[in-house]
């Protein structure tokens, strides 16, 4: 099978997976929720914006309505389907959680990167044990500096 027939068939498994989740939470699968769980299981980056979404849909629709996002986007995460991440300024981004891990955002060059979340382990149990507090890997946001920008930026 070619590469992209590949990755078609895996995102079309994740884009049921999701809708099959909606559905056994009592959700309505209607042709625009569809259309936005397509566009994020088809995305690269996993990270996009509201408005990034709005663009794919409206792509295929032009008439689709940008309220319908926003609310197709607050359903998903309140049923846990879906993140709303805060990356930094700006708006959120929403992606399909995988694993659990932390976000990496170059100071330099905006690049996101996933890193897993047991790297932060020894921390997240120091937080608990000594304050109570429970670190939620999918909204732990650390900046720092990519490899290709290291070299240029001074000061992390």
């Amino acid at each position: 099978m070619p590469i992209s027939s590949l990755t078609t068939v895996v995102v079309n498994e994740a884009a049921d997976a999701i809708v099959e989740r909606l559905r056994l939470s009592g959700g309505r699968m209607t042709r625009p929720r569809r259309m936005v769980i397509d566009a994020l299981a088809r995305s690269p980056s996993h990270h996009l914006t509201a408005a990034d979404i709005v663009a794919v849909v409206r792509a295929e629709d032009p008439e689709f309505y940008e309220s319908t996002v926003y609310r197709t986007l607050d359903l998903l995460v309140d049923l846990g389907i879906v993140e709303r991440v805060q990356l930094g300024p700006g708006g959120a981004v929403f992606h399909l959680p995988n694993e659990p891990h932390h976000h990496l955002v170059c100071q330099s060059c905006g690049d996101v990167l996933e890193i897993p979340a047991t790297l932060l382990d020894e921390l997240a149990t120091h937080l608990h044990d000594e304050l109570g507090v429970r670190l939620r890997p999918s909204a732990s946001t650390l900046v720092g500096s990519c490899a290709r920008c290291s070299g240029a930026t001074e000061t992390l």
